[in-house]
């Protein structure tokens, strides 16, 4: 079986897909995958499927969409506890882990200089991205884990950029890079991987006007100015000495 949550959720066993289509199972089974491997109270699931205003019959309701659901997963992971309920998947099986088990190993790789071998691991990994992470679904006891994912999903790219910079893949990471500038403006580790990328591709000044429109966005929006990794890229590229070969 296959629990994929980088996207909308949906659920694989074999070659069928049996992900749950109702509304109430559809948010039970985000809230039990969001906290795989932990026992959630009856209380806190009936405040997540029912909140503000639960119904007087909301513990029946709640036993009912938990049998539904472990019939369509399997008795062994839908467990009942004393205090609530588990989700208790096998290995691998939700994507979200494998992904965060990838960029781990890609880590490792680039601390070790394979960067060749990180890029390829982390591409795979971010292969398995289908949309935001649990379709945005917007569930209290989701939208943490929602977060959370989507901060490893930037520092992925961050590190897929430095593994094609390592690697001398200027021009790739250029290209990878433009847009997270575009949907992120703010976060200064994509600037500064995207001006050197520009840089070391013989296009000094877009990698100067990269700079440049961050400066611009940071005063107009923030009222701040650019961090001090961006002022001294700025100024190894201005005077072409110590720019770094991978940031």
């Amino acid at each position: 079986m296959r629990f994929c949550v980088l996207g909308p959720i949906i659920v694989h066993d074999g070659p069928h897909r049996i992900t749950p289509r109702g509304g109430k199972q559809h948010a039970l089974l985000a809230v039990l995958l969001a906290r795989a491997g932990s026992v959630l109270s009856r209380d806190a699931l009936i405040d997540a499927l029912w909140a503000p205003a639960p119904p007087p019959s909301a513990a029946d309701m709640l036993r009912w969409h938990i049998h539904k659901l472990r019939r369509l997963l399997g008795e062994a992971r839908v467990l009942t506890c004393p205090t609530g309920y588990l989700l208790h998947p096998g290995p691998d099986e939700i994507d979200a882990q494998r992904f965060e088990a990838a960029c781990a190993r890609a880590r490792r790789l680039l601390d070790d200089g394979a960067a060749h071998d990180a890029g390829t691991v982390l591409q795979d990994a971010l292969a398995l991205w289908h949309g935001p992470a649990y379709g945005d679904l917007d569930i209290p006891l989701v939208r943490g884990e929602t977060l959370r994912l989507h901060e490893l999903h930037l520092a992925a790219c961050e590190l897929l950029a430095q593994a094609d910079l390592a690697t001398g893949q200027d021009s790739t990471a250029a290209a990878r890079l433009r847009p997270l500038v575009a949907d992120h403006p703010f976060r200064e580790r994509f600037r500064a991987q995207l001006m050197v990328a520009l840089y070391r591709s013989g296009r000094r000044a877009e990698a100067l006007d990269v700079f440049h429109d961050g400066r611009r966005l940071l005063d107009e929006e923030l009222g701040l100015g650019p961090g001090p990794e961006l002022l001294r890229l700025q100024q190894s590229i201005l005077t072409g000495q110590n720019v770094p070969a991978a940031t």
